[in-house]
């Protein structure tokens, strides 16, 4: 158990690397929008590939609660699940633009000669 936490928190620590965070000393405390000033779209997306690296989810009401590089280290090792289905042969479906249906108005405009 205190092997897999040790390795869960060296995965995050790298992931928190390529997004260019520091997490030495003080700086772990750094608020993600006030200090950094880090969108919530990329916030979403870090949280994301934590998932996604650990293979663990979670729930909407912790990613709330993701503040700081050292909230989102305690919050994934205490709060984080194991995804829903364990069945390896099940991708979930992509959804492509292509299956959107919207208006494109590029699709009535004649090519050009």
């Amino acid at each position: 158990m205190q092997r897999n936490k040790i390795s869960s928190i060296k995965t995050i620590l790298d992931i928190l690397k390529k997004y260019g965070i520091q997490v030495m000393g003080k700086r772990k405390y750094d608020h993600f929008y006030h200090d950094l000033n880090i969108d919530k779209v990329f916030v979403d997306g870090l949280i994301f590939e934590v998932e996604y690296a650990l293979e663990k989810e979670l729930g909407d009401e912790y990613i709330q609660a993701v503040e700081s590089p050292i909230s989102l280290i305690r919050i994934f090792l205490d709060k984080a699940t194991e995804p829903m289905c364990h069945d390896k042969s099940y991708a979930p479906p992509l959804l492509f633009l292509t299956d959107l249906d919207f208006y494109c108005p590029w699709e009535e405009m004649e090519p050009h000669s």
